[in-house]
């Protein structure tokens, strides 16, 4: 085992292209539901077949491994496709770029009341923002805040890609 040490090589480990044999362990999802995801559009798959593997950059892993942390806190990934890819890609940029000076580590999901499956999502320098929202719905009040760990999914999947790359 690759002992990973950060940022060590770190822009060649997120741009290189991974075989989804080789990812999906990584982000805890399995083969057919990442092809399940794709056919639903929560995520952009390029094409396969005739001998061609599925293969995702870094970049796109780190996506795959948010939509998967929001499929276990019971929210369908398609509910966090819109806005969520556009704010993972900002951040794992800056991560590369090792910007030691971006202020944020969390995307946080403004969410609509249940039922709804459109989200908000921006990047937030803490887990607990301020301005925390609430929607009454049928009396009870449901939290309005969905928010992920980007640096510690970040961090988890280039690890595991640093491994897979220097095996």
């Amino acid at each position: 085992m690759c002992k990973y040490e950060y940022p060590q090589n770190l822009a060649t480990v997120m741009w290189d292209s991974y075989a989804a044999s080789e990812f999906l362990p990584i982000v805890g999802v399995k083969k057919i539901t990442l092809h399940q995801w794709g056919r639903r559009e929560n995520i952009g798959l390029p094409p396969t077949g005739r001998g061609k593997k599925l293969e995702l950059t870094g970049h796109k892993i780190v996506f795959l491994a948010a939509l998967s942390t929001l499929s276990t806190l019971e929210q369908p990934p398609s509910s966090g496709k819109f806005g969520l890819e556009r704010e993972v890609g900002i951040f794992t940029e800056c991560f590369v770029r090792e910007f030691t000076n971006f202020p944020y580590r969390y995307c946080v999901a403004k969410t609509r009341p249940l039922g709804h499956g459109f989200m908000e999502w921006e990047l937030s320098d803490t887990s607990n923002p301020a301005n925390h929202i609430v929607d009454s719905v049928g009396g009870a009040i449901v939290p309005g805040w969905i928010v992920l760990d980007l640096m510690a999914i970040t961090e988890k999947v280039a690890r595991g890609l640093y491994e897979i790359r220097n095996r």
